[in-house]
């Protein structure tokens, strides 16, 4: 197991990263927003719009007998993201060369469930205002949306974790 000096070392750079990165994202949300809205846009449903304002992102549909738009707060999107690069980040024992690789692949990883996820509300504003679709329930993307923001994030950084302590703990003990 990992001596309490590296568990508070762990704990001491994951607060202090935290607000970094919280503050960074704050700064650069908007630069972030552009970035994902032209990323998604070609993914989207052709009547649905992707609009930003400030920290929110508003998607639309264009279609008659639309609802309201959905404003979705970027802070909240960039959450799962953020957390992932704090955990790699905080690593204690862990390489650069390995922190880098890790801090890609979960940063690709989170950018890709973030592109995922605005399409998917984009989907469900559509099957929403189309009622006429049988065979879509307009609840479901909301659904897996709300889901997948809470777990995959976690569920990903969970086997990085195993994966990072499991090295570590063979790396200290060559019988395991």
């Amino acid at each position: 197991m990992f001596s309490k000096k590296v568990i508070s070392l762990f704990v001491f750079r994951s607060i202090v990263l935290l607000v970094l990165l919280g503050i960074v994202c704050l700064v650069m949300v908007d630069h972030f927003n552009l970035i994902l809205i032209k990323a998604a846009s070609p993914f989207i449903p052709v009547g649905s719009t992707l609009r930003t304002f400030g920290t929110y992102i508003e998607i639309s549909s264009t279609r008659s007998g639309a609802t309201s738009p959905l404003y979705l707060d970027s802070l909240t999107l960039y959450s799962g993201t953020i957390l992932m690069i704090t955990v790699v980040l905080s690593a204690v024992g862990l390489r650069l060369r390995e922190r880098l690789v890790s801090l890609g692949i979960l940063t690709s990883l989170g950018l890709v469930i973030q592109l995922v996820g605005i399409v998917l509300l984009s989907e469900g504003i559509e099957a929403a205002s189309d009622m006429g679709n049988p065979g879509f329930s307009g609840s479901r993307p909301f659904n897996v949306f709300s889901v997948g923001w809470s777990l995959v994030p976690a569920i990903i950084t969970a086997v990085w974790c195993y994966l990072f302590w499991r090295r570590n703990k063979s790396a200290t003990n060559p019988l395991n």
